[in-house]
C-alpha cells in the first residue's frame, strides 16, 4: 500500500533527526543539494548539473546535504524549493510546504510549480485545484516545463479550470519546444486520441518516440500499445515489448499493464501465467482500471490458474468503484457465492494496514501514541485495539507528556501523524467496500 513508500520515509526522518546535517566533504553543500534533488526542467540554467526524476530521488539521502545548503544559503529560492521536494520524497509534508511556500514567494518558478501541485493534489495542505492551478499558471508564464505541461492536463481534464483543449494544446507545445519529455508524451497524446485535434496517428507516434528515448513512461507505454495493437499498420511484438518493459520497469501502470498481457498470450515473450498475474497485481494495486480486469477475468473464468470467485470478486468490485459497468454486473453476480464474507483479499488488505501500524508503533511507542492522539479518530482508536501495538498507557492518560515528545521529535511526530491519518482513511475505505458489497471483513 502507499503507506509503505511513506512509512519508508519515517524511518528515513528519524534517522535524520539523528544526526547532524553535514555537507558532502568533497563538494559545496548546495551543489551537493541540487545535484541530488533538483529536478531536470528547473536544471537547464544550472551548470553541470543534471537533475533528478521523481522516481530516481532519493530524498532521505538529499536531506543532509540540502539542510546544510540551506544554512549557509538561507534565501536561496532554489535551495529552499530543493529541500521542499526531497522533505516531500520522504513524506514531511508540513515542512517541505513551508520551504516552498517561501521559495514561491519570491517569485522562482520551480518553488512555485511545486506550490501547485501540492495545492492540487491536497499533499500536506487542503486540496484545491484551482489555487493548484493558479501558482502553475506563474511558473508556466516563467517558462517553466513542468507546470507548463501540468497546467495543458488541468485545462484538458477540466480541474481547477474550464476544461479548453486548444488551451491546453498550447502550453503542451511550448513544454514540448523545450524538449520536455512530458510535454512532448502529453502532445502526443493529444494527436494519439484526438484531442483538440484531428487524430494524426503518426504524428502522436513521432512525439511518443521522442519522448520515449528521453526516458517517458507514458510515451513508452503508449508507443507499446500502439505496437501491440498494431494501428497504423504498426503491429511488431518485439517492439511492444521493448517498450512495455521500459515502462514497467519504471513501475507506470500501463506499462505493467502492457507486459503482463504479451507474458500471458504469449506474445513477443515465452507466456508465463505467473509473472503476468504478478505485473497484472502490481498495476491493479495502484488502481489501473485495466490490470484490475484482466486479474479479475483470469479468475473468475480460472484461466491458468483455479477460479476463485472471492479473488475475481474483489478485483471487479475495484474496477467497480471507478464505475466499470461490466465489472458491477459481475459483482452482482458473484456477491452470493462468497457466502456473505468479503473474502480474502479485503482481509488480506485490513492485515496489510494492521502491519502499517505495527511498524509505525515499533519505531517509537512515544511518537505514536502522541500522534494517534493528535489524529484523535475513534475508528482508528478501534483499529489499534485489534493491532497489538505498544501504545504507551501513561501518555494516553495524560497527554500533556506528548508536548515534551514532539517538541524534540518534531518532524517524525508529524510523519507520523500524516501516516496514521493515512491509515485511518484506509481503513474507512475498507469498512466502505465491505458495506457497498454487503459482506462482512
Amino acid at each position: 500500500m502507499a503507506n509503505r513508500v511513506a512509512l519508508q520515509g519515517l524511518v528515513a526522518a528519524l534517522a535524520v533527526a539523528a544526526a547532524a546535517p553535514q555537507a558532502h566533504a568533497q563538494e559545496d553543500a548546495r551543489t551537493s543539494c541540487l545535484a541530488l534533488a533538483l529536478p531536470p526542467e528547473a536544471a537547464v540554467d544550472v551548470p553541470g548539473i543534471d537533475g533528478t526524476y521523481w522516481p530516481d530521488l532519493d530524498g532521505a539521502a538529499a536531506l543532509p546535504a540540502c539542510r546544510a545548503a540551506l544554512a549557509e544559503h538561507p534565501d536561496d529560492p532554489l535551495v529552499l524549493a530543493t529541500l521542499g521536494r526531497a522533505l516531500l520524497r520522504v513524506g514531511d509534508y508540513a515542512e517541505s510546504v513551508e520551504h516552498i511556500r517561501r521559495a514561491a514567494d519570491m517569485g522562482n518558478p520551480f518553488g512555485q510549480s511545486l506550490l501547485g501541485y501540492v495545492h492540487f493534489t491536497g499533499w500536506g495542505v487542503p486540496q484545491d485545484p484551482e489555487l493548484g492551478v493558479r501558482y502553475y499558471r506563474m511558473a508556466a508564464d516563467q517558462g517553466y516545463s513542468y507546470a507548463q505541461v501540468a497546467l495543458g492536463w488541468a485545462l484538458h481534464g477540466g480541474r481547477g479550470i474550464a476544461q479548453d483543449d486548444q488551451e491546453a494544446l498550447r502550453w503542451f507545445r511550448r513544454a514540448a519546444a523545450q524538449g520536455d519529455r512530458s510535454g512532448l508524451a502529453r502532445l502526443g497524446q493529444m494527436y494519439d486520441r484526438g484531442w483538440g485535434v484531428p487524430v494524426d496517428l503518426t504524428e502522436a507516434v513521432r512525439l511518443y518516440t521522442l519522448a520515449a528515448h528521453l526516458g517517458d513512461p507514458l510515451a513508452q507505454a503508449n508507443l507499446g500499445l500502439t505496437f501491440y495493437t498494431g494501428r497504423g499498420n504498426r503491429q511488431n511484438d518485439a517492439q511492444a515489448l521493448h517498450w512495455f518493459r521500459l515502462a514497467a520497469d519504471q513501475d507506470w501502470p500501463p506499462g505493467q499493464t502492457g507486459l503482463a498481457r504479451l507474458y500471458q498470450i504469449g506474445a513477443g515473450v515465452e507466456q508465463d501465467l505467473p509473472r503476468a498475474i504478478a505485473l497484472y497485481r502490481q498495476a491493479a494495486e495502484r488502481g489501473f482500471l485495466t490490470a484490475q480486469l484482466y486479474l479479475a477475468e483470469i479468475y473468475d473464468r480460472g484461466n491458468g490458474v483455479p477460479e476463485d470467485d472471492e479473488e475475481a470478486l474483489y478485483w471487479y468490485g475495484l474496477a467497480a468503484d471507478q464505475g466499470d459497468e461490466w465489472a458491477a454486473e459481475r459483482v452482482a453476480e458473484l456477491a452470493g457465492a462468497t457466502g456473505g464474507t468479503c473474502g480474502d483479499p479485503l482481509a488480506a488488505r485490513l492485515e496489510s494496514v494492521l502491519a502499517d501500524i505495527r511498524d509505525t508503533f515499533e519505531l517509537s511507542p512515544p511518537i505514536s501514541t502522541c500522534s494517534m492522539l493528535m489524529v484523535a479518530d475513534p475508528a482508528l482508536r478501534q483499529l489499534l485495539g485489534g493491532a497489538d501495538v505498544p501504545i504507551v498507557a501513561e501518555l494516553v492518560e495524560d497527554s500533556t507528556g506528548c508536548t515534551e515528545v514532539c517538541r524534540e521529535h518534531d518532524t517524525a511526530c508529524r510523519d507520523a501523524t500524516s501516516l496514521l491519518t493515512a491509515m485511518a482513511e484506509d481503513w474507512q475505505e475498507l469498512t466502505e467496500l465491505a458495506e457497498a458489497r454487503n459482506c462482512e471483513l
